[in-house]
């Protein structure tokens, strides 16, 4: 009988626990992809077991929450079978290194520096242009023409009042190149890059096996899971929001929300997200 027959028995028994326990030591020993994820369950299954001895749950609200989990665990069965392992390993293997920084610009296009020249010099050949064809155009009086031109007595009084007018700005407004300059970006993601110069760096806090994940930014646009040196998983980008960044791996079928200082997963086939662990937006090292 196989492993994941042994665990099917011991959850059609009602022996969650010992599931949990059998289910733990084949992953640590194994390295199998699902640690994190069981960690997780291991916690949820002994905050029931606190609550229900503190009598804070009864029994009938601690028996859905078991079941919860059995459920959790059965479609985690899957991915220690024999194939799925291979698949994830042979999937893994090419990639060792983590990638170079990220491309993702944060702020605006600028026009290229030629394409303004050009803008500028044709802008004063028409105003050039424009001032000729008035001053040829007579007035009333077909003796004189008005060119249109500021006499000398006049300039000095007139570059003055024009010189304060452009230094005022309106009142509770921001001239636009430094209101573009202050805004924030809506996203939560390119808040981060625009912290750390382009890159998005989220590490989680170590667990209680000492270790801890790092979810790196690269430049193709995918989110790559390193533990230590070593990458673990690619994760698609599916959302972005002002709150969380949400990422998909297509091998483990997985989904995860990364926020300020926390990440939730997603199991396969279930609505449901759970707390995964703490962490937090660094630096890149």
């Amino acid at each position: 009988m196989t492993l994941i027959d042994q665990i099917r028995d011991m959850i059609a028994e009602g022996e969650t626990e010992r599931s949990l326990e059998e289910l733990y030591k084949y992953v640590k020993e194994n390295n199998a992809d699902v640690i994190d994820t069981l960690v997780m369950l291991r916690s949820r299954m002994n905050g029931i077991q606190d609550e229900v001895s503190r009598g804070t749950m009864d029994s009938q609200s601690a028996n859905l929450e078991r079941a919860k989990i059995n459920d959790a665990i059965l479609k985690l069965l899957p991915q220690l079978t024999p194939e799925y392992m291979a698949k994830s390993a042979a999937w893994k293997s090419p990639r060792q290194t983590m990638g170079p920084a990220p491309q993702r610009s944060m702020a605006a296009t600028a026009p290229p520096a030629n394409k303004l020249k050009w803008l500028f010099i044709g802008g004063g050949a028409v105003l050039l242009l424009l001032v000729l064809v008035i001053a040829l155009i007579p007035g009333e009086n077909n003796d004189s023409f008005d060119t249109g031109f500021i006499e000398e007595g006049d300039a000095a009084g007139f570059m003055e009042e024009t010189t304060t007018i452009d230094n005022q700005a309106p009142n509770n407004q921001t001239p636009d190149n430094q209101t573009q300059n202050t805004q924030t970006p809506d996203n939560l993601l390119d808040r981060v890059m625009g912290t750390y110069g382009g890159y998005a760096v989220w590490v989680t806090e170590t667990n209680a096996e000492g270790s801890s994940s790092t979810f790196l930014l690269t430049e193709t646009g995918t989110f790559q899971e390193y533990h230590g040196d070593q990458l673990f998983s690619e994760f698609q980008i599916t959302e972005e929001t002002p709150e969380y960044v949400s990422l998909y791996d297509a091998v483990r079928q997985l989904s995860l929300r990364i926020y300020e200082s926390e990440v939730y997963v997603q199991n396969p086939n279930d609505p449901q997200w759970y707390k995964m662990a703490n962490g937090q937006w660094v630096a890149p090292q």
